[in-house]
């Protein structure tokens, strides 16, 4: 908080080159979860989560936080696009119904063709299997995670995977 104020305290706060948001966010303190919610320094990974508002996005939201992700929560593809865009996340994470015009795997085709977004890997998080015709249009390298009756399981293991092939490592972190 000090570094937003004195930015802001500054009679020209504009970002430069060498300050960009993305820049601005992860230096940020992270919150871990306990019961004081006190800060703790350090560095976390930074997730773009697109998903409609609901029971849904909580329970998910919670445990990316577990896993000690810092989420930016978007509901539509347009906010999500402006969102990654700005802050450069570790990861996108979208449900295939999402609000607004277009649906996860049309946003998965965009983040994969713009130059700012195209290397930040892409989970599709959907009820349909990897299979279904409604998902032939995902790039290749996005995964997917199947909300289902195993879905905790299945997260966990997708989480798991990512963190072990550095795919969740802070930027900047090796």
């Amino acid at each position: 908080l000090d570094r937003i104020r004195d930015s802001l305290n500054k009679k020209s706060c504009s970002l430069t080159p060498e300050l960009t948001v993305a820049d601005m966010v992860r230096a940020l303190p992270v919150w871990k979860e306990s019961k004081t919610k006190s800060p703790v320094a350090g560095k976390a990974v930074e997730v773009l989560f697109v998903m409609s508002k609901g029971l849904q996005k909580k329970m998910i939201d919670h445990e990316l936080s577990v896993h000690g992700c810092r989420v930016t929560n978007v509901a539509s593809g347009t906010q999500a696009i402006e969102i990654a865009m700005q802050t450069k996340p570790d990861i996108i994470l979208s449900s295939y119904v999402i609000d607004g015009l277009i649906n996860g795997v049309e946003l998965a085709r965009i983040f994969s063709v713009l130059d700012a977004t195209k290397n930040i890997p892409f989970v599709l998080l959907s009820t349909y299997e990897r299979n279904d015709p409604l998902l032939n249009g995902l790039p290749q390298g996005s995964l997917t995670a199947h909300k289902n009756e195993h879905f905790s399981a299945d997260f966990k293991k997708l989480m798991d995977s990512l963190n072990s092939n550095n795919f969740l490592m802070p930027k900047g972190v090796k």
